[in-house]
Parts: C-alpha cells; sequence; structure tokens
C-alpha cells in the first residue's frame, strides 16, 4: 500500500504546495514527504484503483489466498496524501510567467505614455523592429518582436530567453523515438551567465 500509493498511481506531489509532514514509515524511521494529492477522490474508487494495481498483483503472488480489505488499506493511508482540490498542482512559476506576460503585454498596446517610452529604446529588438516598421501608424507595432514573445505561451517564452535544449536520453521511450530535449534547470531557474532577456535579446531589465 505505501509503495502504490507514493507511485505516480497512486497520487501525484501538489505543485501548488509547499508544504512538507513529517511521516513515520514502515521501518520506524521518520522522514519528510512533500504533500500530494489522490487520483481519486473517496475511499472507495481508491481502494478500487488499488485493486487493479500491480503492487497488489504481487502481494497476492507472495501470498497465495490472502487480500487487503478496505480497512486496511484505510488505515495504511499516508497523511501526506490528500484528495485534490480546484487549487491542487497548479504550477505556481508557470502561472506566474503567464500573468507577467498578460501584464506587460496589455500595458505595451494600452498606454500611450508607456509605447512612447518603448518609441525610444535602443535595445536590439526596438532597433532591428524599427528599421522594418518605421512607417507604421501605430508606435506599438514597431515592437512587433516584443508582443509576439510575450503573447507566445510561457514555455516558447522560457525557450526563447534560454540556451538550446539539451536532449536527456535517459528519458526516451526507446526504439526509433527521439529523446526529449528540455531546457537546462540553470537557464529555467535565471542561474545561468549565458542566457536571459539581457543576454539573448538584449533587453534592459
Amino acid at each position: 500500500i505505501f509503495e502504490w500509493e507514493h507511485s505516480i498511481w497512486g497520487s501525484k506531489l501538489d505543485t501548488n504546495s509547499k508544504k512538507v509532514h513529517t511521516v513515520e514509515e514502515l521501518s520506524g524511521k521518520k522522514a519528510e514527504h512533500p504533500q500530494r494529492v489522490w487520483h481519486e477522490c473517496g475511499e472507495a474508487a481508491r481502494y478500487k484503483r488499488f485493486l487493479a494495481s500491480d503492487q497488489y498483483a504481487q502481494f497476492i503472488a507472495n501470498y497465495p489466498g490472502k487480500m487487503i480489505c478496505a480497512s486496511t488499506f484505510r488505515t495504511m493511508t499516508c497523511r501526506c496524501i490528500r484528495d485534490p482540490t480546484e487549487h491542487s498542482c497548479v504550477d505556481i512559476d508557470y502561472s506566474k510567467i503567464h500573468h507577467y506576460q498578460e501584464a506587460i503585454l496589455k500595458n505595451i498596446l494600452n498606454k500611450p505614455s508607456f509605447r512612447t517610452s518603448l518609441k525610444d529604446c535602443d535595445c536590439e529588438i526596438c532597433t532591428e523592429a524599427s528599421a522594418r516598421d518605421i512607417e507604421a501608424e501605430d508606435s506599438a507595432a514597431i515592437h512587433f518582436k516584443l508582443t509576439e514573445t510575450l503573447s507566445a505561451t510561457p514555455e516558447r517564452l522560457v525557450g526563447s530567453l534560454s540556451c538550446p535544449k539539451v536532449p536527456h536520453p535517459d528519458l526516451g521511450l526507446g526504439g526509433d523515438s527521439a529523446p526529449p530535449s528540455l531546457v537546462r534547470w540553470e537557464c529555467a531557474a535565471g542561474k545561468c551567465s549565458s542566457c536571459g532577456p539581457t543576454k539573448i535579446q538584449n533587453v534592459e531589465e
């Protein structure tokens, strides 16, 4: 039960919670468990899911004629796992980037004073855009590259401001499928000295 409920088949990390629970494990030692949420709501649905798991099948194979009843399953539930809510598993960092993009883009498009201040910007994006759209009537159109970047998804925004993605063969599915490529952690966390808005696109902070 312990193995199943902490696996991706029984529950998932609650990425919208920073809470950590101190739990006494089966070995008797205390360990810190980050908060998780069930895939299913209700004990009956969770128990039914457990009965169909590989862990329960292994238990039956190891102990023929034995079973794990619903009451035992309930008492073995780790207190680090809770029912999901509407806020569970929200990616806080992803949401922050998305809201910042919307707010900045709204300022660029809707505030004349902000557009005017951008018109005098001499960063690489604005300089190149001005050379191409110098006759544009709307001053916001001069900054098409900037607005295009802000209109993209957070993934595309991070990708456009980061070093090239690095392939991870250990995460591949095998066969002829190409391994996934991911942005380096240092880049995504803003700890890389070679990328970011001031390095990749020369935008002044």
